[in-house]
């Protein structure tokens, strides 16, 4: 080589290092970026966790006198509990008015801020030309580990929990998984190790990764139309009035209609990690004397396994985390009992008939009771979606992880 060419090539390979370090200090730049925003997202969450509670007055119409506002003040502050009353003036020139409620904690009976809103109520009649609506908000202390046992409630919004939305969540997934992984898996093997690669073959194989793309509220308006409106009214046993199927907004439709959601993705999944298995496993397993079912069940299926558990699990955990086509189908997001009345696992144990009750039972899940509590107006309901939000995002970080130790403790076990 000559010099010239030498000089050449030493500057290019500098030029493309430098290439090199920049990329990749971009790289680390988006991965800081990533975390910044999911660390700044879980703190906006946890502060929300708190409402401080208290009770507000608006006076409506024209605005009083200060002499008549005196006197408004005056018949509050006369209320036993009230102790202060801050006085606040938007730029329209509109009066509000916030009162400082004293220490209710070691009140027996215990008083609620909407106890002490009915009492003022009362008391404001007696006030004559002065127009006042009164608010109140029930105070919501930080986390609660009741909130994971409690019901959810609307007349005492902090004292709502989310145990019907866990154990919706708990059964629903159970049942997708029922159904999607076997129809998935099985699909896959067949597909990758029996079926040809004619053009049919390649037409199913591009709409699979077609349908991992659709969007999830297309699955629930095919899960509305069929199960519930033809298979759950319309389909009846011929010259009665029955049911040929007792589907509904119930677990068990919601689990198929997940099903369908996720199936395309463990197929693709597993199909991605059977290609990943070496030809020379299936070669040799073939030259030994085994079958073909013998090599995929030995050999290929044991090879494949990280990759297809966690397919399944992140698959799973979209199952988890889908609302729009729950939605769709008509689940509501306050129910009165808990699938199959099931609160404990020691209720499974106790009542195990009670199982045959649950894919037939209305049903709640995590994301749909953060949807209900975040569409409601009342303050108090917002802390409780932020409890929510944080549970769900325990579980499903949980089941990822899951997915990322199952994935590194088999691929330890590959010889290639």
């Amino acid at each position: 080589m000559s010099l010239v060419a030498k000089s050449e090539y030493d500057a290019l390979l500098k030029k493309r290092h430098r290439a090199s370090k920049v990329f990749a200090s971009v790289c680390r730049v988006c991965t800081w970026a990533a975390l910044i925003i999911l660390l700044v997202l879980l703190i906006s969450i946890a502060v929300r966790v708190n409402h401080e509670g208290g009770i507000s007055v608006y006076l409506d119409g024209d605005m009083p006198g200060e002499a008549k506002l005196a006197e408004v003040e005056a018949l509050l502050l006369s209320h036993e509990h009230i102790i202060r009353v801050n006085r606040d003036t938007d730029q329209s020139g509109n009066i509000s008015l916030y009162l400082d409620v004293g220490d209710l904690s070691e009140i027996e009976p215990p008083v609620r801020y909407e106890d002490i809103k009915c009492e003022l109520d009362e008391q404001c009649l007696e006030l004559e030309g002065v127009a006042m609506s009164i608010d109140s908000s029930e105070p919501v202390n930080g986390w609660d580990w009741g909130f994971l046992t409690r019901y959810p409630s609307t007349l005492y919004p902090e004292k709502a929990g989310i145990l019907i939305g866990i154990w919706g969540s708990i059964w629903l997934v159970l049942l997708t998984a029922m159904i999607a992984i076997p129809l998935g898996v099985g699909a896959a093997v067949y597909l990758e190790e029996y079926a040809g690669s004619g053009w049919v073959t390649r037409i199913i194989k591009l709409n699979l990764a077609n349908l991992a793309g659709v969007p999830s509220i297309v699955y629930g308006i095919l899960g509305f139309a069929v199960l519930v409106r033809f298979f759950g009214k319309k389909l009846m046993f011929p010259g009665t009035d029955i049911q040929l199927l007792p589907l509904g907004p119930t677990i068990l439709t919601g689990a198929l209609t997940l099903a369908l959601l996720i199936l395309p993705i463990i197929i693709v999944a597993t199909q991605e990690a059977l290609k990943a298995v070496p030809d020379s496993i299936r070669t040799a397993s073939v030259a030994l004397g085994a079958s073909k079912w013998q090599t995929i069940r030995f050999q290929i299926l044991p090879a494949g396994l990280p990759g297809i558990a966690t397919g399944v699990i992140l698959a799973l955990s979209r199952a988890l985390g889908e609302t729009a086509p729950i939605v769709v189908i008509g689940v509501l997001a306050f129910t009165r009992t808990t699938p199959g009345e099931i609160e404990t696992p020691l209720d499974i144990l106790r009542h195990p008939t009670h199982l045959a009750d649950v894919p037939f039972d209305t049903f709640a899940t995590l994301p749909i009771q953060v949807y209900g509590w975040a569409s409601d107006s009342r303050p108090e309901f917002t802390a409780q979606a932020a409890r929510g939000i944080l549970v769900l995002l325990v579980v499903l970080l949980t089941i990822n992880s899951v997915a990322i130790y199952i994935r590194n403790k088999y691929q330890k076990k590959l010889m290639w």
